[in-house]
């Protein structure tokens, strides 16, 4: 059987892979025709690297999936798209696609390989123009690109195996109107003294899948078997299922009967597994769905596993049942050991990101940033999110990040902009507006005329400035001015300096918090902790650490009989009352890291009135990274959901 080669380009990120999946799934149906498919690893995309230029080169096709990564936001004008801004409501209005497939894209055009396209609606790619073909891919809705993609593919095939593939629309002359309303139907011409493939066979089953024929499925299939028994014998286990599976997806509930028993026979195949829990969650069965999912992966290796892992997960934050999710990802990364699969990584980041665990999240993020820095499509994503997190500072960081490791991304240098407008920095939000519309982005045009009304224009006053210079006679306040827009334009860049350096605590604190999650083991946590305020004895037991501790203090007091008397008296009445303060820590431990509440409640005696006026209570919420060994812990306490202060913390008894 000839065997035809693809290199499928793709995103990486966690969310995009209800996008690409379906995608992966159908080119792996393509396995018994002879259609092998490979990827780059994610470390590998920032840039046409050796080996992905390698990996092309073996390949015969290339396959782009062009999926909606970076979104550009216009700025209008009034208070509403003010508030869109102050909320992080502000939703883009065009997506582009991941800049290093085009970059591949460009590798496999000079190289002459024949492209296939999936392009989601709302992505915005220059480049496609002219003769290049596209298919138009609704990842809710794929039957009419796979249709498209299964015409393509037939014929690369066809021409593969020197069939000559045609198609053709069969009318009756005796009934025009009713035949024409038929689907086409595709016929194979063998060459001379050649027989039917399962090749042939295969599309067929396919074409009349797509078409809802479930009769000329059947019919196709199973005189594709008879084909692959002789042909290549192993093929047929995976040819069953696909065909159960895709019955399924047409209405016919046995073929999910007929897989479970499939699977009864061939109990070590990840692939039936796989389809089960396609067929569950088509039907919003998640949980049973993650345990055919969970199956998958148990048996599959590389990137199969990888992929049927990260569906497991998802079924199960589908169901809501997050904290299955986050404990089974925890699993899959420990079996890796220091080889962290980084689509893991951003699955679990998603996970918590869905279940409002947001700064857990951020941590998983940065640590995988910092093993990775060059996911700039990741780090995109997660940029967007510090911004609706108020979390400006990393938003301008990561940008800028972005953007001087690619000057020409302009989606990039737009947001860049965005962000440093977001700190009034007016005179370099300009400049990178300015950039980025001379690359193309063109409402980077919006949002910098909107700003030229309002603020700054400093490029354009330097540039007016500069004219001014060269005419005779010119007055001293003309350089005087000039000279005060260079100190401005400094003054800013200082500023960014300033705002960036500033996020290093917060990152590291970030990273280790990432780390400690990952953890396999708790250390030692049983003991009394000093805190910069109280010393609290705590236990640990099922996953949760607690403890609680009294202080008493003196404090000065007024008797009541003092203030009726008047305030005259107060400086000779002071005296002192006992105030007992309870402190009540409890708290969430995974790995090394421990989300806890610390709460604290005061008490006066009732004969006196503290100058506080009695009783009081208070809470602290926050997390703690506790060392390897146990006896360090650094805090990160949260104001308003958001880091407030850091201070570290140490064992002082066992």
């Amino acid at each position: 059987m000839p065997i035809l080669k693809a290199f499928v380009a793709r995103s990486f990120s966690a969310e995009d892979n209800r996008k690409v999946d379906p995608i992966l799934n159908f080119l792996s149906s393509l396995q018994p025709i002879g259609l092998v498919w490979q990827t780059a690893e994610a470390a590998e995309v920032e840039r046409v690297s050796e080996k992905v230029r390698r990996l092309i080169d073996e390949s015969e096709i290339f396959v782009g999936i062009l999926t909606a990564r970076h979104p550009v936001f216009k700025i209008g004008r009034g208070w509403k798209e003010a508030y869109k801004i102050l909320r992080g409501t502000l939703a883009p209005v065009v997506h582009t696609a991941p800049p290093w497939i085009l970059q591949e894209l460009g590798y496999a055009l000079k190289g002459d390989r024949k492209p296939i396209l999936f392009l989601e609606p709302g992505v915005e790619v220059p480049g496609l123009q002219g003769d290049l073909e596209y298919i138009e891919y609704d990842w809710n809705n794929t039957g009419k690109a796979f249709q498209r993609a299964n015409e393509m593919l037939l014929g690369l095939v066809g021409k593969q195996a020197g069939m000559a593939v045609e198609t053709v629309l069969r009318v009756a002359a005796t009934s025009e109107r009713q035949e024409a309303a038929q689907p086409e139907e595709t016929h194979v011409e063998e060459p001379p003294g050649e027989q039917p493939s399962a090749a042939t066979c295969y599309f067929e089953m396919m074409e009349a899948f797509e078409a809802r024929h479930l009769a000329k499925a059947t019919d196709a299939f199973e005189r594709g078997v008879k084909l692959a028994e002789q042909e290549k014998p192993e093929l047929v286990v995976m040819l069953k299922a696909l065909y159960e599976r895709k019955r399924f997806s047409v209405g016919d509930s046995e073929g999910l009967e007929n897989l479970r028993r499939l699977q009864e026979a061939n109990t070590t195949n990840y692939v039936i597994a796989g389809y089960i829990g396609a067929c569950l969650s088509d039907f919003g069965e998640y949980d049973q769905a993650a345990i055919e999912f969970k199956r998958a992966a148990s048996l599959a290796s590389g990137e199969a596993k990888v992929r049927h892992t990260v569906k497991a997960a998802d079924c199960l934050k589908r169901a809501k049942k997050h904290e299955d999710a986050v404990q089974f990802l925890l699993q899959s990364l420990n079996e890796d050991g220091q080889n962290r699969n980084a689509d893991t990584l951003q699955a679990l980041y998603g996970v918590m990101m869905d279940a409002e665990r947001d700064y857990e999240a951020f941590g998983i993020a940065e640590l995988l940033l910092r093993e990775n820095p060059g996911q700039a499509d990741f780090r995109f994503d997660v940029g967007l999110k510090y911004r609706r997190w108020n979390l400006n500072d990393l938003f301008l960081y990561h940008f800028k990040l972005i953007s001087e490791s690619d000057p020409h991304n302009r989606s990039a240098l737009h947001n860049l902009a965005l962000a440093h407008s977001d700190f009034g920095l007016h005179i370099l939000s300009a400049s990178h507006y300015k950039r980025a519309l001379e690359l193309g982005e063109t409402l980077s045009a919006s949002n910098l005329g909107h700003m030229y009304l309002d603020c700054g224009m400093a490029d354009e006053a330097e540039e007016l400035l500069k004219r001014a210079l060269k005419v005779e006679n010119c007055v001293p306040e003309v350089p005087e001015c000039l000279a005060a827009v260079g100190r401005a334009r400094e003054g800013q860049a200082e500023q960014e300096t300033a705002v960036v350096e500033g996020t290093r605590r917060h990152r590291d604190f970030l990273v280790s918090l990432g780390e400690g999650f990952l953890s396999v083991d708790v250390p030692p946590l049983d003991g009394t902790w000093k805190f910069p305020d109280v010393e609290i004895p705590l236990a640990f037991s099922a996953l949760k650490l607690t403890g609680q501790c009294q202080r008493t203090t003196q404090v000065p007091t007024v008797p009541l009989s003092s203030l009726l008397g008047g305030l005259g008296g107060l400086g000779r009445h002071r005296e002192h009352s006992t105030r007992e303060e309870c402190f009540r820590f409890s708290g969430a431990v995974t790995g090394r890291v421990c989300r806890f509440e610390i709460q604290k409640s005061e008490t006066t005696g009732a004969k006196f009135i503290s100058p506080l006026l009695g009783p009081s209570a208070s809470t602290i919420k926050g997390y703690i990274v506790f060392s390897s060994n146990g006896l360090l812990g650094d805090v990160a306490e949260l104001k308003d959901d958001k880091p407030d202060k850091y201070y570290a913390i140490s064992k002082i008894s066992r």
